[in-house]
């Protein structure tokens, strides 16, 4: 509260200052006020895309205006080619910023606001066409008329921030301000007040892309703002009027008609745009509602096979859009990191216990934090529940010392393994290993260290197979190993790989090299399990060749079988 009434106290002092003080300085006040709204919209707008253009286009005005204030005060020659590349370069950002922007609507009620102003201006160029194609930005201005509209009409349904309201009320400033110069400024007696009209037009800019960027403040402060800006405008053409002859009324009185015309239109449908806001707020507590009570009964079925935080995730991100539209992606962050969608924007921080475990990323800032935050603690909930059952699957599915699979792992991957083998029409080959003289490492060195020894066996298969082969400690130091699309010259090369490396790594207090015994049956064409237990039951013979060859050996079974 405290903060409006300085600011609303300190706009009008230097309002009043600058109404009755030389005109030198508007010079300085001009991009002192460009430059705080380049400022604000710099500041709030940076995890917007849209307003992150909008701003390049502010800093580039506040750069122009900087720059005309030199030229004015007499401080450097006037290079009208490095000014008009600065406006030029910032009406392009803004005019993209504007086409970028979210929530539009079909013109309607907009249009009655907007008219009047598109008829003044058009008729003012018709009377100096000469003029205007030579000035060039009354041209663009009306560009920026025709912009708006469509977000105008948003703001009036109660769509988006009053704010746009009234950021957008400046650029129509800013159009009839750059009209009515085209025509006026062979008078010196107004370069004052168009100054302080324009001045007045980075204002509006400013504070409504505050509100709107904030989304915090309340619209009363908006319909304030809008009413104080545009009666100070109505008063300076009045001032306008009173300070000129005969010749240039009918033109200030019109210009003042019209601002009266858009001030008494303006407040009306800020009026009407805060209703429209509210009916929406109740619909949107509604939908909250409905968004609520389906996260508490979220509880995706799943297959056994298929229970993934990604896959949960998914689900989730595919209820979340249907009431976040700008939600882009979701990231589950334990022991490892799970994304979906695209984690990029603004990012929303899931809390427990005073830990991140995620974030739900925007496109652009949610308009309703407030209620993100109380929504909150249900999806934490919904996310600690995924990384408990993918906890218990993990317990269940895989050995808890080496992280390979268990039997009952084995299982569930199998069939999916050589359903893909057949459909892909590729081979398969079974190697069936273990370590040598594993008793005698239990025996002389303790159990602590077997389980090292199998933890080291177990992370060099990992770092010799591919994704869709499978590791399977199959019971005790014994170990399954699947190759897909794995010959026998393949297979043999990948087990001669994990044997060099783990002679080479020397696990302490063990005085000896680890080695291995393997047994291949390689090139498995059939892709049905009963075939595959016979080749399994093959390659466990092999081994124990190995081991009667004294150790230290791969030993490849050579008799097809079927």
């Amino acid at each position: 509260m405290g903060r409006h009434v300085l600011l609303l106290t300190s706009s009008l002092s230097l309002l009043t200052f600058l109404s009755f003080n030389p005109v030198q300085f508007t010079y300085i006040a001009l991009p002192i006020v460009a430059g705080l709204s380049a400022f604000v919209i710099t500041r709030f707008g940076r995890f917007d895309p849209a307003w992150r253009w909008a701003a390049l286009g502010s800093q580039c005005w506040a750069i122009e205006e900087f720059i005309w204030m030199m030229i004015r005060l007499g401080w450097m020659p006037e290079y009208q080619l490095i000014t008009n590349i600065f406006y030029v370069s910032g009406a392009l950002f803004w005019a993209y910023a504007l086409l970028r922007m979210p929530l539009r609507a079909k013109p309607q009620r907009a249009l009655l606001t907007v008219v009047p102003v598109l008829g003044f201006m058009v008729t003012l160029m018709l009377l100096d066409v000469q003029r205007t194609l030579l000035l060039l930005y009354p041209l663009v201005e009306l560009a920026f008329l025709l912009l708006i509209v469509p977000l105008l009409s948003a703001s009036f349904r109660g769509n988006a921030s009053e704010g746009r309201i009234l950021w957008s009320l400046g650029f129509v400033v800013r159009v009839l301000n750059s009209v009515t110069f085209v025509s006026l400024s062979q008078n010196v007696e107004y370069e004052q007040y168009f100054y302080i009209l324009w001045l007045l037009s980075y204002m509006l800019i400013g504070l409504g892309g505050w509100f709107e960027l904030k989304r915090s403040m309340g619209n009363l402060w908006t319909i304030a703002y809008s009413v104080l800006g545009l009666e100070l405008i109505v008063a300076f053409m009045l001032l306008m009027i009173s300070s000129d002859g005969n010749t240039n009324r009918w033109l200030l009185g019109s210009n003042a008609v019209l601002m009266g015309y858009i001030l008494f239109f303006g407040v009306i449908l800020l009026i009407s745009g805060d209703r429209n806001r509210r009916q929406k707020a109740e619909l949107e507590l509604k939908q909250w509602t409905v968004l609520l009570e389906r996260l508490l009964a979220f509880e995706p079925e799943f297959k056994y096979t298929t229970l993934h935080p990604k896959f949960y995730l998914q689900k989730l991100l595919e209820l979340l859009v249907t009431f976040f539209p700008s939600l882009s992606g979701i990231t589950l962050e334990n022991v490892r990191t799970v994304s979906v969608g695209v984690p990029k924007g603004y990012g929303f921080p899931l809390v427990s216990d005073g830990s991140e475990i995620g974030h739900l990323y925007f496109e652009r800032k949610p308009r309703n934090l407030p209620l993100l935050d109380a929504l909150s603690p249900v999806l934490v909930n919904r996310l600690l529940v995924v990384l408990s059952q993918e906890a218990w699957h993990q317990q269940a599915l895989t050995d808890p010392l080496t992280h390979a699979l268990n039997r009952r792992g084995y299982q569930r991957k199998i069939t999916g393994l050589l359903s893909t083998a057949k459909a892909q029409k590729e081979i398969v080959s079974v190697a069936m290993l273990d370590l040598d003289y594993f008793k005698r490492v239990n025996d002389q060195y303790g159990h602590d260290t077997g389980d090292k020894a199998l933890m080291t066996l177990a992370n060099i298969l990992r770092n010799h197979t591919r994704s869709n082969d499978l590791i399977v400690r199959w019971g005790g130091e014994e170990f399954l190993i699947i190759l897909y699309g794995s010959d026998v010259t393949a297979a043999a090369h990948v087990i001669d790989r994990v044997q060099k490396e783990l002679k080479q790594s020397l696990l302490q207090p063990i005085e000896w090299p680890l080695t291995l015994s393997a047994g291949i049956a390689a090139g498995f064409i059939s892709h049905e399990e009963q075939g595959l237990e016979s080749w399994i039951s093959a390659a466990d013979r092999a081994l124990f060749v190995a081991k009667n060859a004294g150790r230290d050996k791969i030993h490849i079974h050579d008799q097809l079988m079927s």
